[in-house]
């Protein structure tokens, strides 16, 4: 079975820069490209006559939908010498579980930051956090602003630094992001492997005193073993003492994708996606992969 890059649309500029970004992403992986676009009824029309709004029926807004999708699709004008491009699926239903359903055998799912109906000055939106959340498959989430997808021939004409960054702590999500990177990064592309330590918290006495110098070797030995995951692309390693979210964030302006693991080392396992991941989708600037270990992906 070919490859399937999945991108959600609404009419959005996040959406447009998605579907550019998603259709360069689907020609370098010889993968083929399906839109989606989902639908709900207005929400006033859920209630009662006469408080609610009359409006037209299913079929109808269905038809219309699908009018809309393949004119986004159309007008965007992404899709020239993409050699496989589906026909835009159309559902009924919210966006993220419509999103997540359509890619449950998809290689890769690309969403947009923000949506219609966003809130200004929230960088991640609804939808794009429940994805992040609960999609079966790598999700990439790309701001407004990003430029379509570059590697090292698009950094060679000024366009991108050819630096994909990999956020490593040793975690299952954290290794199934550096086994991501290295399959799917562009050709010629530099894989910076970063992991960010510090010297933990505690209560305990009796604990105060750390051995720096030894974290920060244990610290080179996790990024040893991580780069040896990558075998055909130029790798590099930085470890850094500090905080994490803050270290990806500063060390993401330099990339031209970031990727993560949905979850790290933390004692908070219940949470579906983890403090450092959270922070760094929420303040993006570059394209974002979330990457979860298979035994960490929601059946939701």
């Amino acid at each position: 079975m070919g490859r399937t890059v999945v991108v959600g649309l609404d009419g959005s500029g996040g959406s447009i820069r998605a579907l550019h970004w998603a259709a360069a992403a689907a020609q370098r992986m010889d993968a083929t490209l399906q839109p989606v676009f989902a639908w709900e009824y207005p929400a006033l029309a859920l209630l009662p006559f006469p408080a609610g709004l009359p409006v037209p029926p299913q079929e109808a807004m269905q038809a219309d939908a699908e009018v809309r999708a393949q004119g986004l699709v159309e007008s965007a004008g992404a899709l020239d010498g993409l050699d496989a491009v589906a026909e835009p699926l159309v559902l009924q239903g919210t966006p993220g579980r419509v999103l997540c359903d359509a890619a449950a055998s998809a290689d890769l799912l690309v969403i947009g930051s923000r949506g219609l109906g966003s809130v200004k000055g929230v960088l991640l939106g609804s939808v794009s956090a429940h994805c992040a959340n609960a999609a079966p498959c790598p999700v990439v989430i790309v701001p407004e602003d990003a430029p379509d997808e570059v590697g090292a021939e698009g950094a060679a004409d000024g366009e991108g630094t050819g630096l994909v960054l990999v956020g490593f702590d040793g975690s299952a999500s954290s290794d199934a992001a550096v086994k991501w990177a290295a399959q799917w990064a562009p050709e010629g592309s530099v894989l910076l492997l970063m992991h960010v330590w510090n010297v933990p918290i505690t209560t305990d006495a009796s604990a105060l005193t750390f051995d720096v110098e030894a974290m920060d070797d244990a610290a080179k030995r996790l990024l040893d073993a991580a780069a040896d995951l990558v075998t055909d692309h130029e790798v590099e390693t930085l470890r850094v003492r500090g905080d994490a979210r803050m270290e990806l964030q500063r060390r993401s302006e330099d990339a031209d994708l970031v990727v993560i693991g949905a979850r790290g080392h933390s004692m908070f396992e219940r949470f579906l996606m983890g403090s450092v991941a959270s922070h760094t989708v929420h303040h993006l600037s570059k394209p974002t992969v979330v990457v979860r270990a298979p035994s960490d992906r929601s059946p939701e």
